[in-house]
């Protein structure tokens, strides 16, 4: 009988504590823009987890988090990576500024990318009006 009674107990707790815990979530919407276009594909992470989002074709996301306190994590390739809190649910705009600093030290290779650092040989650069003259038909 005593068994029984503090199943119920600790079931009936169990289950409050789950509703509760259930009911603290909120969800955060937004849109990412570099100040005149929006950003598809930007990375929405809530700091200190791996829950995430990415923002869809016209920059728009929407994420759970837990708190009103918790802090949201927005980085893009290019772009400084902004930490913003998540505040009482009202939807946040959000413009990215360019990472210039960060784009000067990459090189673009004609098979990926190296840093500025790392490159080894010769860099040469073709302009438009050299490869209007080539006699090759297929570039």
């Amino acid at each position: 009988m005593k068994l029984n009674l503090l199943f119920r107990y600790v079931t009936t707790g169990i289950l409050f504590i789950l509703c509760v815990g259930l009911s603290a979530q909120q969800t955060v919407k937004g849109n990412v823009t570099d100040g005149t276009a929006p950003l598809p594909g930007v990375s929405i992470i809530i700091k200190g987890t791996t829950d995430g989002v990415v923002t869809d074709f016209d920059g728009n996301f929407s994420i759970d988090v837990s708190d009103q306190s918790d802090i949201i994590v927005v980085s893009y390739l290019g772009f400084l990576t902004q930490e913003i809190a998540a505040g009482d649910g009202s939807d946040l705009n959000i413009e990215l500024k360019d990472d210039v600093q960060g784009l000067e030290e990459v090189v673009v290779t004609g098979y990926g990318s190296q840093r500025k650092a790392t490159l080894t040989g010769s860099v040469a650069a073709i302009g438009g009006e050299a490869l209007e003259r080539s006699s090759s038909p297929n570039l």
